[in-house]
């Protein structure tokens, strides 16, 4: 690719990749999942190394870069965690919120329905 669009995957047609076509907002109650004694910023970092580890993307500071979305995790409150996941083309939403909610319940050492309940 290259030519009039610089090799930018994003601008290119014909490219498996697009504007975003979704984008979902996430909040995570971590005062609702009994097993969790930790704030939400301890949560976040722990996250973003079990994320890390599972090498699902590209994981930088608050932010994970997967092949067809973007997901930005930041601290709501003392004990919210936020969780915008900008989703691209036909991305299985279900398949990308699981997989960062998995690796939340991972974090803390909760059970998946646990954090699926505290999520809203």
């Amino acid at each position: 690719m290259g030519g009039e669009y610089g090799g930018n995957p994003i601008l290119c047609p014909g490219s498996n990749w697009g504007p975003i076509s979704l984008s979902v907002n996430l909040y995570v109650d971590l005062n609702a999942i009994p097993s969790n004694p930790w704030p939400a910023s301890f949560v976040i970092d722990r996250m973003l190394d079990v994320l890390a580890k599972a090498r699902n993307g590209l994981v930088l500071k608050g932010k994970v870069i997967g092949e067809n979305y973007i997901a930005y995790i930041s601290v709501y409150d003392k004990m919210t965690i936020h969780i915008k996941i900008n989703i691209m083309n036909d991305a299985n939403i279900e398949y990308i919120v699981r997989r960062i909610l998995e690796a939340l319940a991972k974090a803390i050492d909760a059970k998946l329905e646990e954090v699926i309940v505290a999520t809203y």
